[in-house]
């Protein structure tokens, strides 16, 4: 399975966003565009390689195809309805919450939050706003809400956040207990 990972990922790395090939033991395997459920697989591997910022375009790319239409789940497949191999028209299902990897994402990578301790009483709050200029959120775990605003601003990016009670963040190299904190990273564009 690993030697599988290491391939794939290297392929997808340099991928085009779209279909690609991949040459295994001198015979080319066709690989296809990941599913929305394979997504967060493809999240793991990229940053594990250090190109979060392609998972970003990705989920420009493919998941806008939902924005188009106005959808307010996550969908099976990228496209809601596609035609059979005979022809007729077929429906996905609309609703899949295992294709939610851009939440995963906006939390991981937009906000930087990261576990540091079990049960989130400790994080690491390190975003990366990659070409965004502005990503606020909070993410609800086991240790309470954690909240943070990142603004790229001249100087660096500008962040707040507001640890739970109980609960500490490391933020630039500090150590935060509960409360509001304002941090200036340097901007790692």
């Amino acid at each position: 399975m690993l030697w599988l990972y290491c391939i794939c990922t290297t392929a997808v790395k340099n991928a085009r966003l779209g279909s690609f090939a991949v040459y295994l033991l001198g015979v080319v395997v066709r690989v296809m565009k990941a599913s929305p459920f394979f997504m967060l697989f493809v999240y793991r591997a990229l940053e594990k390689h250090g190109d979060a910022a392609l998972v970003l375009r990705m989920i420009r790319q493919r998941y806008g195809s939902m924005l188009d239409a106005r959808a307010t789940t996550l969908w099976e497949n990228w496209q809601l309805f596609y035609k059979s191999a005979t022809g007729g028209v077929k429906f996905q299902s609309a609703s899949h919450a295992w294709a939610a990897m851009p939440l995963v994402f906006a939390a991981e990578q937009l906000l930087g939050i990261n576990i540091a301790e079990a049960g989130f009483t400790k994080v690491i709050i390190a975003p990366k706003l990659f070409d965004l200029d502005y990503a606020e959120g909070t993410v609800v775990t086991p240790g309470g809400e954690y909240g943070v605003a990142v603004i790229r601003e001249s100087g660096g990016i500008r962040v707040k956040a507001t640890v739970p009670a109980g609960c500490e963040a490391w933020i630039g190299g500090e150590l935060h207990r509960e409360g509001t904190h304002h941090v200036l990273l340097p901007d790692a564009k």
